[in-house]
């Protein structure tokens, strides 16, 4: 499964963006589907998510209960975090019987300034007032829960992390389990160059996302890595943690509605691959002089 499929900020428009509002109500309608038809094993990505409710949504969906007071909170949402005030999480107990794999890039705890909210909020559309507010639900969530908040990954997904935590979910490094699963290591013995890719990649790839971990893997065996994104930022940061160079395939005044269109994304994407190959086989001609 994957979470963005239900919650992710590529579904909303610009003005629709903000994890003030937004919810996982429906990755728990996902689970709780996968279940009901006898699935007993779930393996689940949470990238790229537009929420930050602590998971509260997708625990709500599944039968857990927020108060805020004596009122039911049918279907929570990252500004009502702030003011709950109790948790029933006893219906969940179902769940501990599934098993439950969450594939998470990240290591942030639930909250605190490396947490879900100040790290990943702003670019999901939350003002800086906001983001001061959001930590704080998270905060007040984690009170209430009493489950260990700096567990890594927690803060993944605006704290969907967190919740799986909650269902005695696995969280494991998405990183590790693609690069597993493709046997990249097994490709690299006779490589000479390795390619790699992100819709942004920025000072937050740093934080063991797949380019990160597809770079790492190739120095080992001391081969070069080139990042290619749709958008680009922190390049310097970037090339000093070891990727031989980073490139953007959009032009600075594609639009951005433009820019995802698959039909345009492949046609860049292509394009500047050949480009970026091009200029290393010259260099290399050039420096073999």
């Amino acid at each position: 499964m994957e979470m963005a499929a239900a919650a992710g900020l590529t579904l909303l428009q610009a003005k629709e963006q903000n994890p003030m509002k937004t919810t996982t109500f429906g990755v728990g309608e996902m689970l709780l589907h996968a279940v009901r038809a006898g699935v007993q094993h779930i393996l689940i990505g949470i990238g790229g998510s537009a929420t930050s409710d602590g998971g509260t949504g997708m625990l709500a969906a599944l039968g857990a209960k927020f108060y805020i007071n004596n009122c039911v909170i049918e279907c929570p949402k990252g500004g009502d975090l702030i003011h709950l005030t109790s948790v029933d999480l006893s219906s969940l107990d179902a769940f501990h019987n599934v098993q439950i794999e969450v594939l998470c890039d990240v290591s942030n705890p639930l909250f605190g300034f490396n947490g879900a909210a100040y790290v990943y909020a702003p670019q999901k559309g939350a003002s800086s007032e906001e983001v001061k507010l959001l930590d704080s639900g998270l905060r007040n969530l984690a009170r209430l829960c009493k489950a260990d908040p700096s567990i890594p990954g927690s803060g993944a997904a605006g704290g969907l992390g967190y919740a799986f935590c909650l269902l005695g979910a696995q969280l494991r490094k998405g990183v590790d389990v693609v690069l597993e699963t493709a046997g990249l290591a097994t490709h690299l013995h006779d490589a000479d160059l390795v390619i790699t890719g992100e819709g942004k990649i920025d000072s937050q790839t740093l934080n063991n996302k797949l380019p990160f971990g597809v770079m790492s893997m190739a120095r080992t065996y001391n081969i070069p890595t080139i990042a290619l994104a749709g958008c680009v930022a922190n390049q310097d940061l970037l090339m000093s943690a070891g990727f031989h160079n980073v490139v953007g395939i959009n032009p600075s005044d594609s639009p951005l509605s433009e820019a995802m269109k698959p039909e345009i994304a492949a046609h860049r994407l292509r394009k500047t691959a050949k480009e970026v190959v091009k200029e290393m086989l010259l260099n290399d001609k050039h420096q073999a002089k």
